[in-house]
């Protein structure tokens, strides 16, 4: 019933075709918040350490975005026909954004007595490693759904 009453005029249809589109951005942004943290931790730099956090923040609103555009995605697609793929996929998805939500919420709500100790900044960069790592292997498996799993292993004339 909830699917019917969401499903008024192919509105989540719609919002499902948006998952690729939206899907590159956190993409993107998460592993860029990595980079310019291990930027600002190398140079000892605080405006990289701001943009880090920034487009931690950012990216992982958009995987949430991209996860829930998802779930109508696989349902105007020919994909539930590799389940085993699509669920490694799913999985990792979910992964992402609750990594991501777990590092956005040690550098914006503290809840350790010592913030700034090295033991909290080094499980903050591990996390975001995670984060970056795990949405890197969600993009390859949403690439193999879409082009197929022999789509490195074929050769360029013979799909």
């Amino acid at each position: 019933m909830l699917t019917s009453i969401l499903n008024m005029n192919g509105l989540l249809d719609v919002f499902g075709k948006t998952h690729p589109a939206v899907a590159h951005f956190p993409v993107a942004l998460l592993v860029t918040a990595l980079l310019a943290e291990l930027l600002a931790w190398k140079l000892k730099k605080t405006s990289l350490h701001t943009t880090a956090v920034f487009c931690l923040f950012i990216g992982t609103i958009g995987a949430l975005v991209a996860t829930l555009s998802g779930f109508p995605f696989t349902q105007i697609t020919f994909f539930n026909a590799r389940p085993p793929l699509l669920v490694k996929h799913q999985i990792a998805g979910y992964a992402v954004v609750l990594l991501g939500v777990s590092a956005c919420s040690m550098k914006l709500f503290p809840r350790t007595k010592y913030p700034g100790s090295k033991t909290t900044y080094y499980l903050y960069l591990f996390l975001l490693a995670l984060v970056a790592g795990l949405i890197i292997y969600t993009s390859h498996t949403g690439g193999l759904l879409v082009y197929g799993e022999d789509f490195f292993t074929s050769s360029p004339g013979n799909p």
